[in-house]
């Protein structure tokens, strides 16, 4: 009996365990729908994703229905999680939406039942714009390049006062066409600005005059130095992506097989041209931080901040040191912060702040930072610590801002027996001594005569000339140093001849595998890579016409200035499989590595 009692109480228990696991799983439900990409064309689609947490087998949500968009699917992927102990089951449903028209196109709110809950997909909306133009027979008609892409620069906010952080956004728009990824920024030096690095932002789609457009975004923090106007005209570097036209002449092995396999993607690949897109230069202006109801102890602090401190142990025997910890946060320029102003006492006896914490973001604009100083009372007078005081200003509010807090009081007591008082330092009495000058060593017991003085000896004056000389050793290692890191154009032509060896080097190994392909395209890098950096061009400018220009500029000898064309140029064929099979002669490839050597060599002679 009691064995069926202990039976039938555990099966009751589990059933309640089961239901009060669905319950909590039901109450868990939830549901999200997103759609992508939310800007496209007429004719293009877009995926609604719909996930559904905490429900096992939920219906597909009701998206047929949807006006003015072709919808098609759904798609559907489970997924079990366990994330800090806690199971997640989500759905997934996956559909596929076409718009009909053109516009603004809403989507939900949609009511989804599952089970015994209603639950709601949010409202979202689809920009559509209109498709690409073509002409009456299909294809695509001409379009400027500038109308393809250009670029834009913004700050935020517009209203910029002197010191005061803002932020620069670049933004590259470009439709039907494709750029790579890298860009850089020429003839970008603007004076009187600080100007941190660039950080990318996600990309995203938007809708300009009708068109969509891909956009790259880029944003970086900036600090005016000076009052003034500012013009800011970057040109944008960038590179075209084209597609290499498919070769139609034969292999090397004159062969309809190898012909397929030599005219296949791999010796086909795209290629990138320079290009400059077009910016609209930026005007703005910065004004200067008003003399109106500036505080005499202002230091240049922009931006908005608040001050708290504190004193410990807030009870001491006089003469034992307390410590005065103050804390500034906010968002500006934390670079002119410095530790906040106390109140002057004739009853403490201060020592110099240290900062003791800075917690600030990768931009350092947005943080805090904490000083200490260490305060000893002098008297049992000094109950009181004064109120450090903090001012800053507020460009929003267009006004200077005072912060203080305090004053701390401190509980003191008498210093320990024994301990001897501090008091302010006085001038002592001087005491008569009976004879004006005290001598403190006597005299020798006599003198030692040398027949030839130190400094005449050869040897004194060779140690002499070792400090002078590593003084100008010293100097001239620091300027080296210094030119390098602060000159691109110095530092790219030290690296010249250090990255042509290395590729040099690669290309032995290849040559020695017979990797002709790795070893015409280890060539074309030696070669690339030292002129590149010798002549500090950006890597979409070294190609053989664009470097024949720049060396005829620069006045170089006819003979060496076509040798390298023409190089480059061997290198370009056989890597793309444009030359016959004599090009893949060991032999033949071993001359090659030795002219382009011999020939960088040369050019180390030549001045540029």
């Amino acid at each position: 009996m009691l064995k069926q009692f202990s039976k039938l109480w555990t099966g009751l228990l589990l059933v309640a365990a089961l239901l009060l696991v669905r319950q909590t799983f039901a109450a868990a439900v939830s549901v999200d729908l997103d759609v992508q990409p939310r800007v496209l064309q007429l004719g293009e689609a877009a995926q609604a994703t719909v996930t559904v947490h905490g429900e096992r087998n939920p219906p597909p949500p009701p998206l047929g229905g949807l006006p003015d968009c072709d919808v098609s699917g759904p798609s559907v992927n489970s997924q079990v999680s366990i994330i800090n102990g806690r199971m997640d089951q989500s759905v997934t449903f996956v559909y596929q939406l076409v718009p009909r028209r053109t516009g603004a196109l809403k989507i939900g709110p949609i009511n989804y039942k599952i089970g015994n809950q209603t639950l709601q997909l949010r409202a979202l909306e689809l920009t559509v714009g209109a498709p690409t133009a073509t002409g009456t027979s299909g294809e695509k008609k001409d379009t400027a390049l500038s109308d393809l892409f250009f670029a834009r620069l913004d700050i935020m906010p517009t209203n910029l006062f002197q010191n005061q952080l803002f932020e620069l956004q670049l933004s590259i728009f470009h439709r039907e066409i494709r750029l790579d990824s890298s860009f850089s920024l020429l003839n970008w030096q603007p004076a009187g600005l600080s100007i941190s690095a660039f950080r990318e932002l996600p990309a995203q789609r938007v809708m300009l005059n009708g068109q969509v457009f891909e956009a790259r975004q880029f944003r970086c923090q900036a600090r005016a130095l000076s009052a003034g106007p500012v013009h800011l005209a970057p040109t944008v570097r960038g590179a075209l992506v084209v597609q290499r036209e498919r070769q139609q002449r034969g292999g090397p092995f004159n062969d309809p097989f190898f012909d397929r396999f030599f005219q296949d993607s791999l010796f086909n690949r795209a290629e990138t041209r320079p290009v400059d897109i077009p910016t609209q230069p930026l005007e703005f202006s910065v004004r200067a931080l008003p003399e109106n109801g500036r505080p005499k102890d202002f230091n240049g602090a922009v931006g908005q901040f608040a001050l708290t401190a504190q004193v410990k142990p807030d009870s001491a025997a006089v003469g034992d040191p307390v410590t005065l910890a103050a804390r500034i946060s906010g968002h500006g320029n934390f670079d002119s912060i410095a530790f906040p102003m106390l109140g002057n006492s004739e009853l403490l006896k201060t020592y110099d702040a240290k900062l003791t914490a800075k917690e600030l973001d990768e931009t350092q604009t947005r943080g805090s930072k904490t000083y200490e100083q260490v305060l000893i009372p002098r008297s049992l007078d000094a109950q009181q610590i004064p109120a450090v005081g903090f001012n800053y200003f507020d460009p929003e509010k267009e006004q200077y801002v005072v912060l203080s807090a305090g004053p701390f009081d401190v509980k003191l007591r008498p210093a320990a027996a024994g301990a001897a008082p501090l008091t302010a330092p006085t001038q002592a009495a001087a005491t008569p001594t009976g004879r004006d000058i005290a001598y403190l060593k006597s005299a020798p017991t006599h003198w030692r005569i040398h027949d030839e003085a130190e400094w005449s000896a050869p040897r004194f004056w060779s140690l002499q000339a070792i400090p002078p000389l590593a003084v100008v050793v010293a100097f001239i290692l620091a300027r080296r140093r210094q030119l390098r890191s602060g000159d691109v154009r110095w530092a790219r032509r030290e690296q010249a001849p250090r990255s042509a060896r290395r590729a040099l080097r690669t290309a032995e190994q290849a040559l020695a595998m017979s990797q002709w392909e790795e070893f015409y395209e280890a060539l074309a890098n030696a070669l690339r890579s030292y002129f590149g950096n010798r002549l500090n061009l950006p890597p979409g400018d070294v190609t053989p016409d664009g470097l024949l220009h720049v060396l005829q500029t620069a006045q170089v000898a006819a003979a060496l200035t076509e040798r390298v064309r023409a190089l480059l140029e061997l290198c370009d064929h056989a890597r793309f499989g444009q030359m016959g099979s004599a090009a893949l002669d060991r032999e033949a490839g071993r001359r090659t590595l030795q002219e382009i050597a011999n020939l960088l060599r040369n050019f180390e002679k030549v001045r540029l």
